[in-house]
């Protein structure tokens, strides 16, 4: 009920069915006052348009009046006490703010006005005996006397018709309620008003009691037959409304599971195939390590370069020249040379050049020793040696040896 009674925080809202079952497992339990609830909260919603739901609302309602203490027995609506005044400043903290207007509907605290206008309201829905003598014992409950008393005055007004019946039960209750209003007030004005409204009430009621248009009997049995009624009338509508509920509910529910399972399926597709593409981006960055180990590391900022550095240098798995000897300089590395077979023949020919000149200079250098060794020689008397045989020179083409013997 705690639930029921906060719609700002749980937003519970009642629909017919399950009125209709809170209500009758209440009154079966004997808990009036937990189904008078019930109906105070379909009161405010203003929805008496079941029958069935009408009926019990009214029984709940007319068996709890007839219980002693009944106005303690349903607990205000949220009232909270006032705090004392210890003339400090004290701060409330206020979930939601409302504006100081009463509404005479959702506001009302009073057990007694809640009970009342859901008589009046579940009466007022229904045009027959009970629903009128509901209407006229709820607005005594309710303290809105000059209504009470103008529904009096109009069936009075046409006391000899069936839809001017009503029950007598309710019309004493209402002058009793406004006979007790009469000796409570103090304010002359109020007095005077309340006893001009309670002689317009007993003029009513002299003129129904003429009429014959009083019913004896209680309000109570009357509504438990005509719950008795709704109940035969509304039975196989009501089970049939149900079972047709039930079977969108289970259709509904097995549409969301498979929904559900379906959204499951995609995910973990999701989740294998991300795996995978991660997996894959993982091999193409071993197989590319090379290629793309300058631009990684040009990408890190120079702390986390240096950091990286120096974890690679103490675990061993790499040795960073440029962080162990700030001294060391990176080589040049130069450019490879393009291969043709006109390239190669033209290195080989600058080689053999080269070495052909050297040789040249050592034959001058060879005949000129010679000569001077001869020279020498002779100087002392002795036999020159004569030309030494022509040395021989590398064999690739021109043979230099026939060159030379030649000349």
């Amino acid at each position: 009920m705690k639930i029921l009674a906060d719609k700002i925080k749980y937003g519970i809202f009642l629909d017919h069915y399950t009125a209709n079952l809170l209500m009758d497992k209440f009154i079966e339990l004997k808990r009036l006052p937990d189904a008078v609830r019930v109906a105070i909260d379909l009161m405010f919603q203003e929805d008496f348009d079941h029958p069935l739901t009408r009926e019990l609302a009214l029984f709940s309602c007319l068996s709890l009046m007839k219980t002693e203490g009944w106005e303690s027995s349903i607990p205000p609506l949220n009232i909270k006490p006032e705090p004392e005044d210890t003339g400090e400043e004290v701060i409330i903290y206020k979930q939601f703010l409302k504006n100081p207007f009463f509404d005479d509907h959702f506001d009302l605290t009073d057990a007694k006005h809640r009970l009342g206008k859901t008589l009046y309201v579940a009466g007022h829905a229904k045009d027959d005996l009970l629903g009128r003598s509901a209407q006229v014992l709820g607005l005594g409950m309710y303290e809105k006397w000059s209504k009470g008393v103008a529904v009096l005055e109009k069936l009075a007004a046409s006391a000899s018709g069936d839809n001017s019946k009503i029950m007598k039960e309710t019309v004493d209750g209402f002058l009793t309620a406004l006979q007790k209003k009469s000796e409570a007030s103090g304010e002359e004005a109020a007095t005077t008003e309340i006893k001009s409204l309670m002689s317009r009430a007993q003029t009513a009621q002299k003129l129904l009691q003429d009429a014959g248009a009083l019913k004896d009997g209680t309000a109570v049995a009357l509504s438990e037959q005509q719950v008795r009624d709704a109940v035969t009338a509304t039975a196989d509508s009501v089970t049939a409304q149900q079972r047709a509920a039930y079977e969108e509910a289970v259709t509904y529910r097995d549409k969301e599971i498979s929904r559900q399972v379906r959204r499951f399926q995609l995910e973990e597709r999701l989740r294998v195939l991300k795996l995978q593409r991660e997996q894959l981006k993982n091999e193409e960055d071993l197989l590319f390590f090379f290629e793309r180990k300058t631009t990684w590391e040009n990408m890190l900022t120079p702390e986390a370069r240096q950091a990286m550095a120096a974890q690679q240098a103490e675990d061993g798995s790499f040795y960073d020249y440029r962080v162990e000897d700030p001294q060391y300089e990176i080589p040049q590395i130069l450019t490879p040379q393009t291969y043709t077979p006109f390239a190669r023949w033209q290195r080989r020919q600058e080689d053999h050049e080269a070495k052909l000149r050297g040789y040249k200079l050592e034959r001058f250098l060879g005949e000129y020793g010679r000569k001077k060794r001869d020279e020498k020689r002779a100087r002392k008397g002795l036999k020159p040696i004569g030309v030494a045989a022509a040395r021989s020179l590398p064999g690739d083409p021109p043979n230099w040896r026939e060159l030379l013997m030649k000349r």
